[in-house]
This record gives structure tokens, sequence and C-alpha cells, in this order.
């Protein structure tokens, strides 16, 4: 009987042991699946944080891109829209008494409209010409002059120095847009004879100098204004130049013409 008794509490203690053993196992297998889900619920957030970031940053590009479209289109399309408007509303008006001068100048329109179509490929494809020679940002700028200008009533003179081959192929489209840009404004609110175009590259920064002697205007009155309105003439070329990390400052008196001052880094 005693016998039995001591067998059958071995037994017992036996039995406690594994399921004392068993809930260790049990606890610690619950705290490791804990621990697990804990580690995926962490990894979603994760996750779902970096998917919210990547999203916003698409967002941004997305508006970025927009604008950058919305001011392409504004300073090439736009301003060959406008000098072939120009340039219609005269023939329209002389038609009539000289059609050997509107024939003549319906050619430039045609040249102007094939102009215009080719600069919609390129805000649509963002394609610009890596060759942009010094030379040819001259010669493109002064087609684009005698396209909205053509009775040829502003001097405008051109001037490079330095090695304008070390620029990036953004920061030369830069410095033509803001350039066109600024004739473009010259030939419509300056009423100036004379206008120059100065462009200096360094070793450390290209500078572009745009100046003309029209009747000027106020500057702290029309840069605030061009901020908060859907004009992008002034500005969209300081954003331009801003987004280069350079600058664009604007001077400018009644009656004493207007200068632009543009600086950008030049990488090397």
């Amino acid at each position: 009987m005693t016998t039995l008794w001591i067998f059958g509490t071995l037994a017992a203690l036996t039995i406690l042991a594994l399921i004392g053993k068993n809930r260790s196992d049990i606890q610690a297998m619950e705290a490791a699946l804990h621990k697990a889900q804990t580690e995926r619920l962490i990894y979603r957030e994760l996750a779902a944080a970096k998917q919210t970031d990547a999203e916003d940053l698409g967002t941004k590009a997305i508006q970025d891109e927009r604008m950058r479209i919305a001011r392409d289109l504004h300073d090439s399309v736009s301003q060959s829209l406008f000098g072939m408007v120009y340039s219609l509303n005269g023939c329209l008006k002389l038609i009539d008494e000289q059609p050997g001068i509107v024939a003549e100048e319906l050619r430039h329109v045609l040249d102007a409209a094939e102009n215009a179509r080719a600069d919609i490929r390129q805000v649509v494809f963002d394609i610009w010409p890596h060759e942009l020679t010094a030379s040819q940002f001259t010669l493109d700028l002064q087609k684009y002059l005698s396209d909205v200008t053509p009775d040829n009533t502003i001097e405008t003179t051109f001037d490079i120095t330095g090695d304008f081959s070390r620029l990036r192929p953004q920061s030369r489209r830069t410095l033509y847009r803001v350039c066109q840009e600024a004739l473009n404004n010259i030939n419509q609110h300056a009423a100036a004879k004379n206008a120059s175009v100065c462009i200096d590259v360094l070793s450390e920064a290209v500078r572009m100098v745009i100046r003309d002697d029209g009747k000027g205007f106020s500057v702290d009155k029309a840069v605030p204004q061009a901020a908060t309105s859907d004009h992008f003439g002034v500005r969209g070329m300081q954003s331009r130049v801003a987004e280069l990390g350079g600058t664009c400052e604007i001077f400018s008196r009644t009656d004493l013409g207007t200068t632009i001052v543009v600086d950008l880094p030049v990488d090397r």
C-alpha cells in the first residue's frame, strides 16, 4: 500500500512537472506570437507611412510638373501666338490696300506657327538641345524678337562672355526662357528703343543682365501683384531661377528703364 502510494505520488509530481513545463512552453509561445504580431503591426504601419510619403512626393512631383508645363506653355507657345495674332491683325488692316506686304507677312506668320508647333513638342517631351551653344542662344532669341516685333522697333544687342558650354542644359534653358520673357515684356510694356542682354560665365556662377531704356515701372507694386495673380511673367522668371538655386532681381524706375539681374551657380 505504501509502495503504491509512493508510486502514485511520484506519478502525480511528474504530471505536475510536465504540466508546469508545458505551461512555460505555452507562455513562451504566446509571448513569441505576441511579439511577432506586434512586429507585423509595426511593419504594416511603417509600410503605410512610406506609402503615404511616396504618394505625397508623387503628388508634389505632379504639381511641380504641371507648373513647369504651364510656365513653358506661357513662355514659349503663348508668346509665339501673341506675335502671330499681332501680325494677323496688321494683315487684316492692309489686305485690301497692300496685298503684297500682307503675303510677305503671312509667310512670317507661317514660320512662327511652325516654331510654335515645335515649342509644343518641346514642352510635352521636355526636349531641349544639349548642343545649345552661345551663338545658337543668340540666334534663337533674335529670331524670336523678329517674330514678336516684325517692325524691328527695338534695337537689341547680345554679349556672351566666358565658357557657355560649361552650363548645364537646364541652366541654359532657364536663362533662355527668362530672357525670352523679359524681351517679350520689353516689347509689350516698356516702349523702349534699346535693349541689351549680357551673359558672363565665371568659375562659380553665371550672371545674365537684361537692360532696356523704356518707361520703367514700380517694382514694389508690380512684383507683389504678380505673386498673387495667375500671371506667370515676373513670378515665372523668379521661380525658374530659384529652382536652380539662383536669384532673379528686378530694378526699375519710372522713365529710367528696367534692369533684370539673374545669378545662377555653375556646377563643376
